[in-house]
């Protein structure tokens, strides 16, 4: 019966991807650059919980992040500590984060006698002759604890490919805004526990493509406008969509078991002709698109982890280690600008140990990369940050690049 009922869900997911156009030009996955997930190499499926499984793994609604321990006397007047699970609010997060080498911009800044914005500026767009680089700002709000979950998030993602004249840097902007409702249940099941769950995402997004830095700049008031410039020449699609994302966590005492499948059916915004100047007075206005239809693909992550429950030690002490396995594309469809990659460069691994219920220390491994990360919990807050590699898949250099990221959130 069980197989009978996988196989119609893979035939009904499969009927819905193809029945539309075979070829697609690339929209990337909404998400959200967590410095907690990208320091443990991407990999989070398995452990999903808080915030952050509002982009990851639905099923991480029913798994608390932090416990509260509670101590009463049972039936026979023993004394026992009774473990319960806290929900997160986040009041607000905001993300900045940039795709350049933090070690050559430093090594850059160092000869220089007077430091300022300009100076930042040309030193990190002298790393643009050999890679892509970036950079970016998200903020959300959003709650996740006792089986639910909803957020508001909006990204802005900046990613210019590399080129040997950096006065000449030209790249792609994507602004997204997205609600998140889902829910997760949890099944306890004697020693093991399943939770299972799903969520629906409406999004409205805006592309920019090949625009020159100094647009940018001067679209987003920073600096001086440059002689001539036109934002109604600058053309930029803008659209919406709704994405669909179901997933399980599987714990057997320390050891668990998870797996997300992301943008089911294919992801496919409705997109409209405008222009930055149009857009600045009416974000509903546009003209029909007529162009190649853009796709983020379906995408199933499997993962598994190990986080030993030491009691009241945990506390002090609580480790986890986990690895994450994105499987190539699930439907054969043609996606320009999509990289798929060999087996070693989609498997992740993570790792984090958290200090005195404060301090959590993390590393992680991608596609051949290393990175790491620190996170510090406040009364009222947390602040955490990475180091790590990403992927730019639109727009590929000689190396992955490196990039960094800052998170501060009001989350209780």
């Amino acid at each position: 019966m069980r197989k009978k009922v996988t196989k119609f869900l893979i035939a009904v997911i499969t009927l819905v991807s193809l029945s539309a156009e075979t070829s697609y030009l690339y929209d990337s996955p909404f998400g959200w650059q967590s410095p907690e997930i990208l320091a443990q190499g991407g990999s989070f499926v398995a452990v999903a919980n808080g915030f952050n499984a509002l982009m990851t793994n639905p099923a991480g609604f029913s798994m608390s992040k932090t416990f509260k321990y509670i101590e009463r006397e049972n039936e026979e007047g023993e004394r026992v500590v009774e473990k319960k699970e806290k929900g997160e609010m986040t009041v607000l997060g905001v993300l900045p984060y940039a795709v350049i080498n933090p070690y050559a911009l430093s090594e850059n800044l160092s000869v220089v006698d007077n430091v300022s914005i300009g100076t930042v500026l040309e030193a990190a767009l002298n790393q643009s002759s050999g890679n892509s680089t970036g950079a970016g700002v998200e903020a959300g709000i959003g709650y996740v604890g006792h089986g639910f979950g909803i957020g508001f998030i909006n990204t802005l993602d900046m990613i210019f490919p590399p080129t040997d004249v950096p006065i000449d840097l030209r790249g792609d902007i994507t602004a997204t805004s997205a609600l998140v409702f889902g829910y997760a249940h949890k099944f306890n099941l004697g020693n093991i526990k399943l939770s299972v769950g799903a969520d629906i995402r409406p999004m409205w997004r805006v592309k920019v493509g090949d625009i020159p830095l100094d647009t940018v700049f001067a679209f987003l008031g920073i600096g001086d406008e440059p002689e001539g410039a036109d934002f109604s020449s600058v053309g930029a699609l803008s659209g919406y969509a709704v994405g669909f994302d179901a997933g399980a966590i599987l714990e057997i005492g320390m050891f668990s078991i998870g797996a997300s499948l992301r943008d089911i059916g294919h992801t496919r915004f409705t997109y409209q002709l405008t222009n930055l100047d149009e857009l600045t007075k009416d974000l509903l206005a546009g003209d029909e698109y007529s162009g190649v239809r853009y796709i983020t693909p379906m995408s199933l992550r499997l993962g598994a982890a190990i986080h030993p429950d030491l009691g009241r030690f945990s506390r002090i002490f609580d480790p986890k280690i986990h690895l994450e396995y994105v499987p190539l594309n699930l439907v054969d469809i043609d996606v320009s600008g999509s990289d798929i990659q060999s087996f070693p460069d989609n498997v992740r691994v993570g790792a984090e140990i958290r200090l005195l219920s404060f301090l959590s220390v993390r590393a992680g491994y991608a596609s051949g990369y290393l990175s790491a990360g620190l996170g510090v919990d406040f009364v009222i807050g947390e602040l955490n940050a990475a180091l790590y590699s990403i992927e730019t898949v639109n727009h590929p250099g000689l190396d992955q690049p490196m990039g960094a990221s800052v998170e501060f959130a009001f989350r209780f």
